[in-house]
């Protein structure tokens, strides 16, 4: 990289490094900042150069860079391929949900509780649950996955996790339905734990964080916050 260039490429570096939580943009919109033109760069065709900014940003800070819409694209201009900025907060997080509810007798192999853990170096672990047997209140095993998504799906989670945790919102309660549990634990080891009832209102700004997970995680049926999964192909085309 000449010299000219590796100027250009720490200016984007330290911008990006001050940008808030949940920013968007491209390295073009961080050139455009400076009033440099992306197709000015001999560079503006070479993907090496998004790993280079990637790597020099997560370098000794909390951040981490999330490309993960694109996965499996083919694309054109590598810098004009957009991305989340998201700072760690979280090690991980544990979601219980519990899907029992005033009704009928569930079926042998209906599900009645579900426990989610995301790390934030990517690994997935899922538990599920059974009624099983009638008077059998052990509630045997019904599926039981690992998986990895990778470090920048998981960060986003983590993200909004925490951002939710911070947003004070209300929890509302009710009688007729399961309620779901959550422990987060944070980079220096805290733990705070969230509880409220199954019924899907689980938000941050206009972002439902159900569709928001389920988007993230290929597990069918995932129950999370509760609530149906209406946005999730929308989710899924727009990976915010």
């Amino acid at each position: 990289m000449e010299q000219q260039e590796q100027e250009v490429f720490n200016k984007v570096v330290e911008y990006i490094k001050t940008l808030p939580n949940g920013t968007h943009l491209s390295v073009r919109d961080a050139l455009n900042h400076f009033g440099i033109d992306s197709l000015d760069l001999p560079s503006a065709l070479n993907y090496s150069v998004l790993d280079e900014i990637c790597a020099a940003v997560e370098k000794d800070t909390d951040i981490i860079l999330d490309f993960s819409a694109h996965d499996d694209l083919d694309e054109g201009l590598p810098l004009a391929m957009d991305f989340y900025v998201y700072h760690k907060r979280l090690q991980k997080a544990q979601i219980i949900s519990d899907l029992l509810c005033y009704g009928p007798c569930p079926e042998p192999d209906d599900p009645v509780e579900q426990r989610l853990t995301i790390s934030a170096t990517g690994r997935i672990w899922f538990t599920e649950r059974v009624f099983g047997p009638i008077g059998d209140t052990r509630y045997p095993i019904g599926r039981k996955i690992q998986m990895s998504i990778g470090k920048e799906r998981a960060y986003a989670i983590l993200s909004m996790l925490a951002d939710y945790s911070e947003s004070e919102a209300p929890l509302i309660y009710c009688t007729d339905i399961g309620s779901w549990y959550m422990t987060l634990t944070g980079v220096d080891g805290s733990k705070e734990k969230l509880s409220c009832s199954m019924n899907g209102d689980v938000f941050v700004g206009d972002i439902y964080l159900n569709d928001f997970i389920r988007a993230r995680i290929p597990i069918e049926g995932l129950a999370v916050f509760g609530g149906g999964d209406d946005n999730e192909e929308d989710d899924e085309e727009e990976m915010p």
